[in-house]
């Protein structure tokens, strides 16, 4: 049987419906229970696209059934109990509880959310995806995104003081608007939070995390995509730990994480963007004045790759890594050095003047690519002898500024095999 109609169908309050042993039920539309809904083991029910589900009262659970692209979960009825049974694969799932007074969890456990998540409201107290006992492991999978609205009070994976571990894998974006939104408020669970392909957004609110041992993080690990994190100036930072995957690009924009004291770490083969005018700085301004408790940790691999990328002019900063893999420069109104660095892979010059004049070191098998950008030797800095170029294009420009006689020999590939030019001035 299917029920397809505009007219909403409601189980009232201290009512009750069981779908029979050998039912066959799928329902499109609104369903509305103020009561109780049984399906029987062998009975089958569907939400199917566009429908949605309000489970309307406190506590009791949620309908065994297949959710369907496009269907809608939500619950709204919570005061004291969570519905039940949320151990399921939903498409979307909505939380607009206004009258919910305690920390409540869904009891996820090795599900997926199909589409998004939207936090609208957890009155006043907590939202869990899970609620994990001592020694347990489980995963939860989000295809989509999560929206924290402006009037929600908390959401996060747990709140248990259990010793256990949670491993989240997220391929959407995550944006807050207000509220709570953490990791994890439970003590006890290390909770890896993958973020596969989505940006981090956090407009209004704030965030910790109460386990604040290294484990816990939002492991930025997308692949072939760039990812952000944004962070407004008005956002609240207490335990914001951060780990940039081999592989993964993270670009933080002007974002400041100046009160998360916490872990960030970016491991080899990752790459690091920043915008913010002291760039990679962990003191003075920069992305990454960690600031905070005495255990903050910055760990910035010298094998990863930074990318410096404003509109305005911008210093490297001092938290860059004595060596590192790549550093682009794509500024157009420039950067200048804050101390040497060696780079063993490449320099790209894609926008704007890079002022060297501390001076950087070529690892022996490292290039210099020209892509729109150039190089600026000031008046009485250190000079670097030899540049491997890989397939210049016509026209590029080197500016080499000094008053000593000082000899630079360039050296590229040609289709023939290898050619130089030296420049003496």
């Amino acid at each position: 049987m299917s029920y397809d109609s505009e007219v909403y169908f409601e189980i009232a309050d201290s009512s009750g419906v069981l779908l029979a042993s050998g039912s066959d039920f799928a329902y499109e539309g609104v369903f509305t229970n103020y009561g109780v809904f049984d399906v029987d083991g062998d009975a089958t029910l569907t939400f199917t696209g566009e429908s949605t589900y309000d489970h309307a009262r406190d506590g009791g659970d949620f309908p065994t059934a297949t959710w369907a692209e496009g269907s809608t979960a939500l619950v709204s009825g919570t005061v004291i109990s969570a519905p039940g049974n949320g151990n399921q694969d939903f498409h979307n799932l909505v939380i607009n509880a206004p009258g919910n007074l305690e920390n409540n969890d869904l009891g996820m456990r090795d599900n997926t959310v199909g589409g998004n998540i939207d936090v609208i409201s957890t009155g006043n107290a907590r939202f869990y995806l899970s609620n994990p006992s001592t020694f347990d492991t489980l995963s939860i999978t989000i295809m989509g995104d999560i929206n924290m609205g402006a009037d929600a009070d908390a959401f996060a994976s747990n709140g248990t003081g259990s010793a256990s571990e949670i491993n989240i894998h997220h391929y959407g974006n995550i944006t807050v608007d207000g509220g709570n939104f953490s990791i994890s408020r439970g003590s006890g669970p290390i909770v890896n939070w993958y973020l596969y392909e989505g940006d981090l957004t956090l407009n209004a609110g704030e965030t910790q995390t109460s386990n604040a041992r290294a484990g816990n993080a939002f492991i930025f690990a997308g692949e072939e995509v760039v990812q952000h994190l944004d962070v407004s100036a008005d956002f609240e930072i207490s335990h914001l730990p951060i780990l940039v995957q081999e592989g993964a690009y993270l670009d933080m924009g002007n974002s400041n994480l100046s009160e998360s004291g916490e872990h960030f770490t970016l491991e080899a083969g990752g790459t690091l963007a920043s915008s913010d005018s002291a760039a990679f700085s962990s003191a003075g301004g920069g992305n990454l004045e960690l600031g905070g408790s005495g255990d903050t940790i910055l760990s910035l691999s010298s094998e990863a790759n930074y990318v410096i990328n404003a509109t305005e002019a911008q210093w490297t900063g001092f938290a860059l890594p004595l060596q590192v893999a790549s550093l682009t420069i794509d500024n157009e109104a420039g950067v200048t050095q804050s101390r040497g660095v060696t780079i063993n892979e490449s320099l790209n010059l894609n926008a704007g003047v890079f002022d060297n004049t501390i001076g950087f070191n070529l690892g022996e098998d490292a290039v210099v690519n020209f892509d729109g950008g150039s190089l600026l030797f000031a008046l009485g800095a250190p000079r670097i002898g030899t540049f491997a170029l890989t397939s210049p294009e016509d026209g590029f420009a080197l500016d080499l500024t000094g008053d000593v006689t000082t000899e630079v020999e360039i050296s590229w590939e040609t289709p023939s095999g290898p050619d130089s030019t030296t420049y003496t001035w």
